[in-house]
């Protein structure tokens, strides 16, 4: 595992979204509305960094929020 440096922020560790489908599918029998969060890039920004960060997925209500640090960040 790598210890952030001051000043970043870091993800230890990333499964791939087809292993995680492996996991949540059998869970979702007959829920085809629910969110589901398949990729984030880039996996690390420098923190207080204005760079975007996108997230991929299927389903996001449009009150989804994204939180990082504990604070709300802007979506479209």
């Amino acid at each position: 595992m790598q210890t952030p440096n001051s000043g970043h922020s870091y993800i230890a560790k990333l499964i791939a979204a087809t292993d995680m489908a492996a996991i949540i599918n059998p869970l979702l029998q007959g829920s085809s509305n629910i969110p589901i969060l398949r990729s984030i890039s880039p996996t690390s920004v420098p923190a207080g960094s204005s760079q975007t960060v996108t997230l991929t997925g299927n389903n996001f209500f449009s009150d989804s929020q994204v939180l990082f640090n504990g604070n709300n960040r802007p979506t479209t």
